[in-house]
């Protein structure tokens, strides 16, 4: 019993100096350091019962770079041997999953090989060390350790593992500890810092020697033009020169070649011009000429009706209005001027009417339809006039009557009110009716007699 106890206690530290496993080289910068195990000959190697991948539960590597692996190869006499170099990520100490791998043939020779890997993977931490056997032998070198924690698992029918897959290998360890090792940078460069910030300016340097002269520099751009001169004097007068070609004109216009719709004017020299007669317009094309609509623009100025023709137009006016001197604005017609109408005649804009006097009722005024005369148009605007001014009277009528009523209303309000005032402060007094009749009545019954304006000269103080 104390016996297994003091076994057990021993694999435990064992297995806890394997867990803080160390580099076994290391240099001061950390650009390589080699870990694993140290890569001697050790007493065992050989055959094993069939291909196998192996995963070394003891070492545990840092992050880094991974540069190379290292191993202690004992060749067989089957010779060389074919062996895959992999690292394993630890989910359990039963699950792994393969992250990287190297495949390399062994010599069939002994010794320390080294297998530097292309491109430099890079290895986060915590993964472990692991092989592979395509053939059924083992070709490192390795030595039985009691509490070793080295797990395995078959390979059927030749499926190798695969890259990010996850496999379960054997529970139970196997109590071997391997010549294999591999070589990292662990140099973890992180991303730049910032940038500090400025430094103080430093003090001024002593004033350097004078250099030599540089050489010219490239031309200047050109100055501004200067201020005209004076004029100088005129020169002498020069010879007259020989006669030339007195220059025929053709007149175009004359020919009847000018092409013109209206009028040509001939210039000298062979050339011409078109115009057009007045209230027209010379067309883009030079020659032709197109009427002007006068009334399109502002109605031709007319205040009436303004009728378009060619080259011209003309105004005119309604009914009662004539064209003044100017041909564009309309003055009214006075119909009284011509109108026979019994009683008063009434003029208005472009119309009149006659007002006569009704002998059945005092001034009272009736307006006819018409002129009696012939050739008077009474217009509708003059009609219109004429009731409203009908109209008004009769409103004024009305609002003089209901006047009149409110003010007795008003009245009589007020000398009710008096009244009462008079009857609590006046005392009876006494008046005759007549010789043999007497009767008492209040003061306020005579005062309101007075205000109403009642007078009886049956009546006696």
């Amino acid at each position: 019993m104390k016996v297994a106890l003091l076994q057990l206690i021993l694999i435990s530290v064992m297995v806890s100096i394997h867990a803080e496993e160390q580099p076994l080289t290391n240099n001061e910068d950390g650009s390589e350091s080699v870990w694993g195990h140290e890569v001697i000959r050790r007493n065992q190697s050989g055959v094993v019962a069939r291909s196998r991948s192996w995963v070394d539960w003891e070492v545990k590597l840092p992050a880094g770079k991974l540069l190379s692996f290292q191993l202690y190869h004992l060749s067989a006499s089957s010779g060389s041997a074919t062996i895959r170099l992999q690292i394993w990520r630890s989910w359990t100490k039963s699950t792994y999953q393969l992250l990287y791998e190297y495949s390399a043939r062994l010599p069939a020779q002994d010794g320390v090989f080294e297998y530097t890997v292309p491109n430099q993977p890079s290895i986060p931490s915590g993964m472990r060390i692991g092989w592979t056997l395509e053939e059924d032998y083992n070709p490192i070198s390795y030595d039985f350790q009691q509490g070793y924690e080295l797990y395995f698992r078959a390979i059927e029918n030749q499926q190798f593992p695969q890259l990010n897959q996850n496999y379960t290998f054997q529970s139970l360890a196997y109590p071997a500890l391997y010549s294999i090792a591999v070589k990292m940078d662990t140099r973890i460069s992180g991303p730049p810092g910032a940038t500090g910030s400025t430094g103080p300016q430093g003090p001024a340097g002593e004033r350097g020697n004078t250099g030599f002269p540089g050489g010219p520099g490239p031309p200047g751009a050109t100055g501004l033009s200067g201020r005209d001169g004076p004029a100088g004097a005129p020169g002498p007068r020069g010879l007259q020169g020989s006669s030339g070609q007195t220059p025929t004109d053709t007149d175009y216009c004359a020919l009847g070649r000018d092409n013109c719709q209206h009028l040509c004017t001939n210039i000298i020299f062979g050339t011409f011009t078109c115009s057009c007669r007045p209230g027209y317009q010379l067309d883009a094309n030079g020659f032709s000429c197109y009427d002007i609509d006068e009334c399109a623009t502002n109605n031709g100025g007319c205040d009436g009706d303004c009728s378009n023709s060619g080259g011209s137009f003309t105004c005119s006016c309604g009914s009662g209005l004539s064209l003044s001197d100017n041909r564009r604005t309309c003055v009214d017609v006075n119909e009284c001027l011509t109108a026979n109408c019994i009683g008063v005649c009434l003029n208005t804009w472009s119309s009149g009417y006659c007002l006569g006097i009704d002998n059945s009722k005092s001034s009272a005024l009736t307006a006819e339809s018409s002129f009696a005369a012939p050739n008077v148009v009474v217009g509708t605007s003059a009609t219109m006039t004429v009731w409203m001014a009908a109209l008004t009277l009769v409103l004024f009528i009305m609002m003089a009557v209901s006047f009149r009523r409110w003010r007795l209303d008003y009245c009589r309000r007020d000398i009710r009110g008096d009244t009462a005032d008079i009857m609590q402060n006046v005392s009876d007094v006494t008046v005759e009716v007549s010789d043999d009749v007497i009767s008492t009545v209040s003061a306020s019954e005579l005062q309101l007699d007075e205000k109403l304006g009642y007078t009886n000269q049956g009546y006696n103080t």
